[in-house]
């Protein structure tokens, strides 16, 4: 998340006889006098302050620098030349972002679109046409054992499916929490053990289109649960996805993201031990309009030292898959079917640091900061999926929910003050808040 201010750089260039045009990829909002903007084809946020807002604002795609900067010292009373070198400098890092151009954005030939298309599916049709046929015949191997039938994740109707007895009663088990559903698959992911050791002796599917190919059982469960969660993402347009974990009580849900490494499943699992009901440890899945949170209840991934912290939960018993290891919310507590997102906690952490601590976790100064609706939405934008920010009025609707919805910054710390510090959030905020009773 880039941040711009008037004073933030030296050495402007001239740019005499630029005429700054606006990116028209961009999407914006305003929040408090300040400007976020975002692009959605880049997957990039940028923060404008009040005053670099006040540039961006008066920027028409017609007046040159020099023109620009004599329309803002009249605007606020000022002389021009103690604007000049400031407005130069956010204009430099406004080319240098790609908020403001030099020229405008070339719009793609149609046609051209069409040719492309056209020869990608003129080529090789008889080769298409023997590989679509042996894919059917290894897909058919499948109804060896089917599984556990239909799953419902947001209401994508998924079916998992192998011709391996063991792989798939791990991710039976692993999935066993999504709702079952009586909808033809939406998506079915199967994976095909070839019987024939190498590097491609397991081969995953996606419908029938071929996705990927491993050596082992363990790296087709992983491979196989990343993309039911990316086709989950990708299916569910009309409501926000984050990357997180979420946990509800009493109809009200807590949302804890973060990156990567930072404990979000942990809390997730210590927060359910302290008598909160499981929603999910990946994904939270929000209504942009009734701030509804539906469940996403698979099994949580966990590291060998979170699961020690945890008090040593029983796992599903699989190959060896690396530092992670799934264990069913089961072992934790009781599951929810969704309630009103009612707090958001953005976990943070100093450099170096990743995850979780003991009982000697690092202390800080700042248990809980509770967070503006600009600092929140920075936050919140950092672990919110790419396809979210994709659809429209995305940015607007993710502003409003930043301000309906109160949001807490965590820095790391043992996961007992963790827990300590959401709990205390929550009831300070839930006690103003009135859950969401319809269905």
């Amino acid at each position: 998340m880039r941040q711009f201010s008037l004073n933030k750089l030296g050495s402007p260039s001239r740019l005499d006889n630029f005429v700054p045009i606006l990116n028209t990829r961009m999407t914006y909002v305003g929040i408090e006098r300040q400007i976020v903007l975002h692009d959605p084809k880049l997957n990039v946020s940028h923060v404008l302050n009040p005053a670099a807002a006040l540039v961006w604002a008066t920027i028409d795609d017609e007046m040159s620098t020099s023109d620009l900067i004599h329309v803002l010292a009249e605007d606020l009373g000022v002389p021009s030349d103690s604007l000049d070198a400031d407005v130069r400098s956010v204009l430099s890092q406004f080319l240098a972002s790609e908020i403001a151009l030099a020229e405008p954005l070339a719009e793609e030939s149609a046609d051209n679109a069409t040719l492309e298309l056209t020869g990608a599916g003129q080529a090789g049709d008889g080769h298409h046409a023997s590989w679509h046929g042996r894919i059917h015949d290894l897909l058919g191997q499948c109804t060896l054992c089917p599984g556990i039938g239909v799953r419902s994740a947001a209401g994508v109707a998924l079916l998992v499916r192998t011709n391996d007895e063991a792989l798939q009663q791990h991710l039976d088990a692993v999935i066993s929490c999504l709702p079952p559903s009586n909808a033809t698959p939406s998506v079915t992911i199967s994976t095909i053990d070839r019987k024939k050791p190498g590097p491609r002796r397991y081969r995953v599917f996606c419908d029938d289109v071929p996705i990927s190919a491993m050596s082992s059982a363990a790296e087709a469960a992983d491979r196989v649960l990343t993309e039911l969660n990316l086709q989950t993402v990708a299916r569910t347009t009309d409501r926000f996805i984050f990357h997180g974990g979420a946990v509800e009580r009493e109809g009200l849900v807590v949302a804890v993201l973060g990156s990567s490494g930072l404990g979000k499943s942990t809390l997730a699992a210590a927060l359910v031990q302290a008598g909160w009901a499981y929603l999910s440890d990946e994904l939270v899945i929000v209504d942009p309009e009734t701030l509804r949170v539906d469940a996403f209840p698979k099994a949580l991934d966990l590291d060998q030292t979170s699961i020690e912290l945890l008090g040593s939960p029983a796992t599903i018993a699989s190959e060896s898959r690396g530092r992670k290891r799934q264990v069913l919310p089961s072992q934790f507590g009781a599951t929810s079917s969704g309630g009103r997102l009612a707090l958001m906690v953005l976990l943070d952490a100093p450099p170096g640091t990743t995850g979780p601590s003991g009982a000697g976790g690092t202390p800080s100064s700042s248990i809980a900061d509770a967070l503006a609706p600009i600092d929140a939405l920075q936050g919140v934008l950092l672990n919110t999926f790419a396809q979210t920010m994709s659809r429209p009025n995305a940015l607007r609707d993710l502003s409003r929910l930043c301000m309906a919805a109160p949001a807490i910054r965590v820095p790391r710390m043992d996961l007992r003050r963790a827990c300590e510090a959401i709990q205390h959030a929550a009831r300070t905020t839930t006690s103003r808040t009135k859950p969401d009773t319809r269905p």
